[in-house]
């Protein structure tokens, strides 16, 4: 199991994420194990089998001293009951919203107005398998927008609205707007952390992964750890501050980390 393989390697096991997102629609309502478990239990709404098979799997987690964690698709439309013991035994929750409308960028904030751990997965700043133009014949996926280097080095995880200081082709936008439409965070302690993804389905082979990574993730590490760059109330997309910022980090990058990956023979975008 899980928990045995922590055990012997020593390490402790705080909290399992179960994903929880890109359900197929009409997988529950079209699996005959489903139909069968609802009229076994007298459901007539398939948002009350989802809520019980969240319960039971947090139940099954907590039985054992583990903490469940998941994508905010988790806790959506949960019934009563079981949101609570959901939130009773929570992690973290795994935002993942774009910032295209203040529906979606306030989700971010108001989860963490609520007393939840919020952990920060910004798809268009932080999926490194994001394509880095959005031209035809470069590598990745273009959902999310194109995503390079002086993008991911954008992310403001206290600030979420001003991250959009480039749109999804790496134009400078107006970022006036968005931020005075969410709400104030309250509680930046509930914002636990950023997570940058790498996601597989787009790799062709070993060595592209650490193409589409680097040096994007550098940018995404920097704001990890500082998370309040001077710059981080601007709302003017080429404001000479934050320029220099990045000309200064980059430069540390270009003379101190791609060596190194040259070095060690690390593949790497060029």
């Amino acid at each position: 199991s899980i928990i045995s393989m922590y055990k012997e390697a020593g390490v402790p096991l705080l909290e399992i994420c179960i994903g929880g997102d890109e359900v197929a629609e009409g997988a529950w309502e079209g699996s005959p194990a489903c139909q069968k478990a609802m009229k076994e239990k007298g459901f007539t709404r398939i948002s009350q089998l989802r809520s019980e098979f969240i319960r039971k799997g947090n139940a099954m987690l907590k039985e054992r001293g583990v903490r469940m964690s998941g994508y905010n698709e988790v806790i959506e439309n949960l019934d009563e009951t079981a949101l609570a013991e959901v939130l009773a035994n929570c992690g973290r929750i795994w935002v993942w919203k774009l910032l295209d409308s203040p529906e979606n960028a306030s989700m971010y904030y108001e989860y963490a107005h609520r007393g939840i751990n919020v952990l920060i997965e910004l798809p268009s700043h932080m999926n490194c398998d994001n394509t880095r133009t959005m031209n035809y014949d470069s590598p990745g996926l273009d959902w999310a927008g194109a995503l390079d280097d002086k993008k991911a080095f954008t992310l403001l995880p206290f600030n979420i609205g001003a991250s959009r200081r480039f749109d999804d082709y790496g134009v400078p936008c107006d970022i006036s707007s968005l931020p005075s439409q969410l709400p104030e965070l309250k509680h930046p302690e509930n914002i636990t952390g950023v997570i940058g993804m790498l996601w597989g389905d787009n790799l062709w082979a070993y060595s592209d992964a650490f193409e589409m990574l680097f040096p994007k993730a550098y940018g995404i590490w920097e704001r990890s750890w500082n998370a309040h760059p001077v710059w981080e109330y601007s709302i003017d997309p080429e404001d000479p501050v934050f320029n220099e910022d990045f000309i200064h980090f980059f430069s540390i990058v270009r003379q101190r980390e791609l060596p190194y990956l040259d070095k060690i023979g690390m593949n790497y975008w060029k």
